[in-house]
């Protein structure tokens, strides 16, 4: 029996791609996996329900956990990494139990997103890719 090794892809961004794309062939609620490269690692999770503040979304992409290497903190590479994200066709972006405080702090200034629970954030695009007011927060509030 021959062994084929799995093909990992040569960044965060381009395995994000594949893992939605793979987790919307399926039919399943929950659909999560662990993504790492080059020191980057994500454990990302599709969730099909997702109840945020009593409002029930059809599709969110959670953001569980995410490492960035020293380098590229501070940099913008998170936020860019987070509105790849939310161009991918979700109802919303969770970005789950932040607990960087500075990070924590700079999720509460944006606009576009939203705490609706603690350390727990939700960020939303409308169609065109223009931002959305989250649930809980008027469009400019901050």
């Amino acid at each position: 029996m021959k062994r084929t090794k799995k093909v990992v892809l040569p960044s965060l961004e381009t395995q994000t791609l594949a893992f939605v794309a793979e987790a919307r062939a399926t039919d399943e609620r929950v659909f999560a996996r662990c993504l790492a490269w080059a020191g980057f690692r994500a454990y990302l999770r599709v969730w099909r329900d997702y109840d945020a503040a009593g409002e029930v979304l059809p599709e969110v992409l959670i953001i569980a956990q995410i490492e960035v290497p020293e380098r590229f903190r501070g940099r913008g590479w998170f936020w860019q990494y987070c509105d790849l994200c939310a161009m991918l066709g979700f109802d919303a972006l969770v970005i789950e139990s932040v607990v960087n405080k500075r990070l924590r702090a700079s999720l509460r200034a944006r606009a576009d997103c939203a705490e609706f629970e603690e350390h727990n954030f939700l960020w939303r695009r409308g169609r065109e890719g223009r931002t959305e007011a989250p649930v809980g927060r008027e469009a400019g509030a901050g």
